[in-house]
């Protein structure tokens, strides 16, 4: 069973990798290619074994990282950067590479910067699965909080020495202030994002604060 999602996950990506190249061929037939933005992005992908999952429903590395690759006119070529980015944050850039007034309604932040000199946009990132899990990431270290009805759960990972996150540094006590304050952080990005009052969001919080409380 495990091989044949195995395959058929590859199979996939052939697929896609397979797509792409007709598109840009087709760009390239029509002599547009060279005034056309790319940006190839995909869906949280499936975990395909990792944890012990197959799907997509966690914040591990494996389900919430995902491909980002802009090309076109203003790109530096065969550049990459390692830096905080959400896919919400690609509509600005477009509309900024385009010379288009970004909208006052968009929430994501232009990624020029990170593009042009590898400048931060983000020092931080939040992350939700559903109204069971909360993280946030903040180099080097990156928090889950699991919160139900019935489990309480919290991760530590240091994700420059254990980048696919396999070694729980919750419990350490050196750690202690670490872990605190990206809880703090966690909150005061539910404040922000007003997470609590969202219907999947509030199950989320009332967990955490009950077990806050207990």
């Amino acid at each position: 069973e495990i091989r044949q999602h195995l395959a058929d996950y590859y199979a996939m990506i052939s697929h896609v990798d397979d797509a792409v190249g007709r598109i840009l061929s087709a760009l390239e037939r029509s002599g547009k290619l060279e005034n056309t933005i790319i940006v190839y992005a995909a869906d949280n992908g499936l975990a395909v074994g990792s944890h012990g999952f197959m799907g997509k429903q966690n914040l591990y590395e494996d389900s919430v990282r995902v491909p980002l690759i802009i090309s076109g006119s203003g790109i530096p070529e065969g550049k990459t950067v390692d830096q905080y980015v959400y896919l919400s944050d690609i509509f600005p850039t477009l509309c900024q590479l385009c010379d288009v007034e970004i909208p006052a309604s968009v929430e994501g932040k232009s990624m020029l910067p990170v593009i042009e000199n590898g400048q931060a946009i983000h020092d931080s990132l939040y992350l939700a699965y559903e109204g069971k899990v909360r993280a946030v990431k903040k180099a080097p270290y990156k928090l889950i909080e699991y919160r139900t009805d019935k489990m309480r759960r919290t991760q530590l990972f240091d994700m420059e020495k254990d980048p696919y996150e396999q070694d729980d540094l919750s419990e350490e006590e050196g750690l202690a202030e670490v872990r605190r304050s990206l809880a703090l952080l966690l909150e005061d990005y539910n404040e922000k994002l007003d997470d609590c009052r969202h219907r999947i969001g509030r199950e989320f919080w009332k967990n955490y604060r009950k077990t806050e409380e207990r």
